[in-house]
C-alpha cells in the first residue's frame, strides 16, 4: 500500500508540498509574486519629500524687517539650510508626486542678511488655493 504525504496549505504555497509533484505549488507562489508586485506599483506610484509649512504667513514677511526668530516662529524649522551668494538662505518644501494624479509642488526659499534679517524670499506653488499669494 503506497503511503500519501500529509502537507498543510502554506507548506503548498511556499514550495514544500513533497508530493513528487513539484511544479503543483507554482499557482500559489505565481499568485504571491504577483500580489507584492501590485502593492510595490501601487505604493511606488506617489512620492513625497519635505514637509508641510503654513502658507497664510507668507504674506507678513518684510524684507530688511523681518527676522530668523520671526520665520521660525512663522514657519517651523526649515525643511533645508544652506547659502547663496554669501547670504544664509532657508528653505520650506512639500513637494508630492504622484504617477496617478497631478504633482503638487509648494516652497518658500528666505535668504538672510548678516544681521539675520530678510533680505529676499520667493514663495512658488502649484496648489491652486496659493493662487492669491
Amino acid at each position: 500500500m503506497k503511503e500519501c504525504a500529509r502537507t498543510s496549505p502554506s507548506a503548498r504555497i511556499f514550495g514544500a508540498a513533497g508530493d513528487g509533484a513539484p511544479h503543483a505549488t507554482r499557482p500559489g507562489r505565481l499568485g504571491i509574486w504577483i500580489a507584492v508586485a501590485a502593492l510595490a506599483a501601487l505604493c511606488g506610484g506617489c512620492m513625497s519629500v519635505g514637509r508641510d509649512f503654513p502658507v497664510a504667513p507668507v504674506d507678513s514677511i518684510e524684507i530688511g524687517t523681518t527676522t530668523m526668530t520671526d520665520v521660525r516662529s512663522l514657519f517651523g524649522e526649515p525643511w533645508r539650510q544652506g547659502v547663496e551668494d554669501g547670504e544664509r538662505t532657508w528653505t520650506y518644501a512639500k513637494y508630492h508626486y504622484s504617477a496617478f494624479s497631478e504633482t503638487r509642488t509648494r516652497d518658500l526659499k528666505v535668504r538672510f542678511d548678516a544681521q539675520g534679517r530678510v533680505v529676499s524670499f520667493s514663495f512658488n506653488s502649484t496648489y491652486p488655493e496659493d493662487a492669491r499669494h
